[in-house]
C-alpha cells in the first residue's frame, strides 16, 4: 500500500461520522449558496454572529432554515464546522473562528498595508489561478505576508471580497483531491523521468570529455618528456665544449 492510500485511510479513520442526524439533516436541506456562506462566516467571524447572519434576510422564516440554526446551536461551532465540511464534501476544507482567531486578525491588519487597488488586483490575480505564495509575496513581501500564507488561500480571498461560491475558494472534495493527487503524482514521475534522461546524457559526454582529456595528457606527457631529453643533450654539449676550451687554454698556456 503506497503513502497517499495509508494516508487516505489515516483521514478516513479520523473524519468525523457522516451520520445522518438531525444537524446534518438540517443543513442538507440548505441551498448550496448557503451552505457556502455559512463556511465563510464560520471561518471569519464568531459562532454566534455566524448564526445571526445566517438568520438573517428572513432565511430562518422557512423551516429547513430555522431547524438548520437551531440545531447549530445546539452541537456548537466544531461539531457545526465538522458536520458542514461533511454535507459540502470538502474536507480539511472548513474551519472555526474560535481556533484561528489570531491568524485571522494577523492577516487583517496585514492587509490594511495594501491600498484598495491593489487589493483588487491580489484578489483578481488568485480568481484566475494566480500562485497563491507568490502572488502575496509580490504585492506584501514575504515578511509581511506571512500571516496570509499561514491563514490560506480562501480565505484571504474572502478577507479581500471574494464571494463565499468563488470557485478559487471552493477546496477540491474527495473525489477531485484524488485526481488531483493522481495528476500530481504523473506530473512528478515524468519530471524525474526526464531528469534521469538528462542526467545519464550528461555522464555519457562526461565520460566522453574525459577519455578525449586522458589523451591530451597522454600526449602533453610524451612532448614534456622529448622536450626534456632535448634539454639534456644540448647541456651535455655545452659542458664537452667548455671542457675543451679549457684543455686547449692550459696546453697555451
Amino acid at each position: 500500500m503506497g503513502k497517499a492510500a495509508k494516508k487516505r485511510l489515516r483521514d478516513e479513520a479520523e473524519a468525523p461520522a457522516t451520520t445522518n442526524g438531525p444537524l446534518h439533516s438540517a443543513l442538507e436541506a440548505l441551498p448550496r449558496l448557503m451552505l457556502l456562506e455559512l463556511r465563510r462566516d464560520l471561518a471569519l467571524g464568531p459562532f454566534d454572529e455566524a448564526l445571526r447572519r445566517l438568520g438573517d434576510s428572513g432565511r430562518c422564516e422557512t423551516a429547513p432554515s430555522e431547524a438548520a440554526c437551531e440545531a447549530l446551536r445546539d452541537v456548537g461551532e466544531e461539531a457545526s464546522v465538522e458536520a458542514l465540511a461533511a454535507v459540502l464534501g470538502l474536507r480539511r476544507h472548513c474551519w472555526g473562528f474560535t481556533q484561528n482567531a489570531d491568524a485571522v486578525d494577523a492577516a487583517c491588519h496585514s492587509l490594511k498595508a495594501l491600498l484598495q487597488p491593489d487589493k483588487m488586483a491580489l484578489l483578481e490575480a488568485l480568481k484566475h489561478g494566480a500562485a497563491f505564495c507568490g502572488s502575496v509575496k509580490r504585492h506584501l513581501g514575504k515578511h509581511d505576508g506571512q500571516s496570509l500564507m499561514k491563514l490560506g488561500k480562501p480565505r484571504v480571498m474572502w478577507l479581500l471580497g471574494a464571494d463565499p461560491d468563488d470557485p478559487a475558494t471552493v477546496g477540491p472534495n474527495d473525489a477531485g483531491a484524488t485526481d488531483e493527487g493522481g495528476n500530481r503524482r504523473k506530473r512528478r514521475r515524468k519530471r524525474q523521468h526526464q531528469k534521469a534522461k538528462q542526467d545519464g546524457g550528461n555522464e555519457e559526454n562526461v565520460a566522453s570529455s574525459g577519455g578525449e582529456t586522458g589523451e591530451s595528457d597522454e600526449d602533453s606527457s610524451g612532448e614534456g618528456q622529448k622536450n626534456s631529453s632535448n634539454k639534456g643533450t644540448k647541456d651535455e654539449a655545452t659542458l664537452a665544449f667548455l671542457q675543451a676550451l679549457r684543455s686547449k687554454r692550459q696546453q697555451n698556456g
